[in-house]
């Protein structure tokens, strides 16, 4: 199954499940697991366990939807170093 774009195709693994019809999650090498948005294919978010990537890009989408994100997120320490 193929979902195409204008611009990016992103080709779906003959196992692979759709989400909300939104996104979908792959196993990286290192055991990690990633959310990719359709239809483009941009990575998302990175986290340990599957169930753990479903339950927050499924809220983080909400919460978008909702406009009400910027409540939900907070900067937790800022740097000021330079190379």
């Amino acid at each position: 199954m193929t979902q195409e774009t204008e611009q990016t195709t992103f080709n779906l693994l003959p196992d692979e499940e759709v989400f909300d019809e939104c996104f979908v999650v792959r196993e990286t090498r290192y055991g990690l697991f990633i959310t990719y948005i359709l239809p483009e294919g941009t990575p998302y978010l990175t986290g340990g366990t599957r169930e753990g990537v479903v339950f927050m890009t499924r809220t983080k989408l909400k919460w978008i939807q909702e406009g009400t994100l910027k409540e939900h997120t907070r900067v937790v320490e800022t740097s000021t170093y330079k190379l």
